[in-house]
């Protein structure tokens, strides 16, 4: 349409006239297509060769509406052959569809199927997820050992809700003897990247003397970090907790567990700086 427009102008036809002609005749109109749908149209040209990253990436955008209409039954058809292709990801990302129901009918046997595979191939969110259906009987026969196996595989990855939940499995007796020493522990490295849930824990262990020594500037500390970060309804309770606590408190002590929480604070920068 371009040339046609240069071509009518040079002829001296008035650019109102052009615009008639582009309106009466659509079919003249310019039909290269948008950088989007070229980056689309060559996504699913890999994609339909086999390439398990294309075709994942492809789903990906089905399922989150990137560039694309948002369509689920076209995202699992895409992600599960990335899945059947061996790439973890989209195999954990099976399993996420399969637990929801999400473009594919709902079946958490077949989720954890797909977890396990990801997780055989020491993807730590699927260890965790795998170990969560071990603990709680979901899709599969409970057996806490087992959880606690998984858990400890994604933990050792430093995945903080694994290490989380692999504290409470020591902190129970859950799958392994109970030592509340050993939840400290995994509570304080969970806690150590800034997980808020670890925190609010660490700080109830050194409130009660559970697995440490009784200490409340420190447990008001672990508290206050804890209660600054929106978690599932853990920052209220820890923000409640601390609150409760600074009753018990001199006012040394207040200051205390403040100057306490910047330093803590400081370390846990810290260390976030040296893991980038």
């Amino acid at each position: 349409m371009a040339k046609i427009k240069e071509a009518l102008i040079n002829y001296g036809v008035p650019l109102a006239v052009f615009i008639a002609i582009s309106v009466l005749m659509p079919d003249c109109r310019d039909t290269k297509p948008s950088g989007e749908a070229q980056a689309i149209a060559s996504l699913k040209a890999s994609a339909e060769k086999g390439d398990a990253t294309s075709q994942f990436r492809l789903g990906e955008k089905y399922r989150y509406g990137w560039d694309v209409e948002t369509n689920a039954s076209e995202a699992a058809k895409w992600i599960k052959r990335a899945a059947e292709g061996k790439h973890r990801e989209a195999q954990h990302t099976m399993g996420l569809m399969y637990s929801s129901g999400e473009g594919v009918r709902s079946n958490e046997a077949t989720a954890v199927w797909w977890f396990r595979r990801a997780a055989e191939q020491n993807y730590a969110d699927s260890q965790y997820y795998l170990g969560s259906a071990y603990r709680e009987g979901k899709g599969i026969q409970k057996d806490y050992v087992e959880a606690v196996k998984w858990f400890r595989r994604a933990a050792e990855q430093s995945l903080e809700i694994a290490e989380l939940e692999l504290g409470t499995c020591y902190a129970a007796g859950e799958g392994v003897e109970m030592n509340p020493t050993e939840a400290v522990s995994w509570y304080r490295k969970a806690a150590g990247r800034n997980f808020p849930a670890a925190q609010l824990l660490l700080g109830l262990c050194y409130e009660n003397a559970n697995g440490v020594k009784k200490d409340l500037v420190e447990a008001y500390a672990w508290y206050n970090l804890a209660s600054a970060h929106p978690f599932y309804g853990s920052d209220k309770d820890a923000a409640r907790r601390r609150d409760d606590l600074e009753k018990k408190l001199t006012p040394t002590q207040v200051a205390a567990a403040q100057k306490r929480t910047q330093e803590l604070k400081a370390s846990i920068e810290n260390e976030r700086a040296k893991r980038r």
